[in-house]
């Protein structure tokens, strides 16, 4: 297909069309951890599984809480330590008390 008074031709729309992205995935196709363990705390917020650590940090990895305690840098540094992940990817989010209320 040409453009008008133009001698320059488009592709079919069809070709090389960019294929859609899951915005869940990295590059490689895999579902990056950090969305998953988000996921993973609300899920336990919701179900009343956070009541202990109500007034503290809470680093969620693979769906569980490996570690709390009141001090974010401390407990995102240590855990990023560990788990030989950056310290932008642990998933370290404060339990406030309120939130642990569960109300059927």
């Amino acid at each position: 297909m040409s453009v008008p008074h133009s001698s320059e031709s488009f592709p079919d729309p069809g070709v090389n069309a960019p294929q859609a992205s899951n915005p869940d995935s990295t590059d490689d196709g895999v579902v990056d951890q950090e969305l998953k363990d988000w996921d993973a705390y609300y899920q336990l917020l919701q179900a009343g599984g956070l009541t202990e650590f109500g007034g503290q940090y809470v680093v969620v990895h693979q769906g569980q809480v490996i570690a709390n305690g009141p001090d974010l840098s401390e407990l995102r540094a240590s855990a990023a330590r560990r788990l030989g992940i950056p310290l932008h990817k642990i998933v370290v989010p404060f339990v406030d008390d309120s939130e642990c209320i569960v109300t059927e």
